[in-house]
């Protein structure tokens, strides 16, 4: 558990069962389906791409040689914006992004680099008191009304979550 700001985030290495839960985590995520063993497999194009932009980020060269610890914030996201730009127009120029709405992939593209990823969005909603994650694609709120219900964001892999949690 930690907080940022008046939220608490809570990450479970265990799931804990509830009826309410159950019930909840039952529901189809349209963006997952699951190969012969099970496994978790992502169909939709905007996680598709950017995961793959995600990757290409991790092998650029130019961000490799920038220390991020010694440079402000808004410099930090100034030059990784531009080389998330040049990647977006790659995989465009190649055909790889079809109908994915460019702005949302690299809002979410920044989110990921520079901030919590996913829960950057959930963060911005005055509705959440909580968040609680189990695994990549289990992620819970708490939400004014509503009371517990399944997030409809998840992070990319489980990795992703590990890098979050970690210091």
């Amino acid at each position: 558990r930690f907080k940022i700001g008046g939220f608490e985030v809570q990450f479970r290495a265990q799931r804990q069962r509830t009826t309410s839960r159950t019930q909840t985590s039952q529901q189809v995520d349209p963006g997952l389906s699951r190969d012969r063993k099970g496994k978790s497999v992502e169909t939709d194009p905007l996680r598709l791409a950017l995961a793959e932009c995600h990757k290409l980020l991790l092998e650029n060269k130019d961000l490799k040689k920038i220390d991020f610890d010694n440079i402000p914030e808004e410099e930090a996201r100034k030059q990784t914006q531009k080389v998330a730009v040049q990647i977006i127009k790659l995989l465009e120029t190649d055909g790889k992004l079809g109908q994915v709405d460019r702005r949302k992939l690299l809002d979410q593209l920044l989110d990921e680099a520079l901030g919590l990823g996913p829960l950057e969005q959930l963060l911005a909603d005055d509705d959440i008191s909580e968040i609680m994650v189990n695994n990549a694609d289990d992620i819970f709120v708490e939400k004014r009304g509503e009371g517990m219900v399944r997030a409809t964001v998840r992070f990319s892999s489980d990795d992703q979550v590990s890098l979050i949690i970690e210091p």
